[in-house]
């Protein structure tokens, strides 16, 4: 497979997920649903879920431009 991806800028991540634990939760909930779908193995949810969980993402609040 080939792909490609542009990261978020940090005023979208605050937008999205105010807080680690609402970035967590929605990892959570979206590998919960692949896993159960047969997407992916139970090895790779816990892996992402395990990168959610020492992420940087929610931790800090990104400055508003004015």
């Amino acid at each position: 497979l080939n792909g490609s991806h542009e990261d978020f800028p940090p005023e979208t991540l605050a937008t999205l997920y105010p807080t680690h634990a609402a970035y967590v939760a929605a990892v959570r909930e979206a590998v919960g649903h692949n896993l159960k779908a047969g997407y992916i193995l139970k090895a790779d949810a816990d892996a992402t879920i395990a990168a959610a969980d020492t992420s940087r993402v929610g931790l800090f609040e990104v400055p508003r431009q004015r």
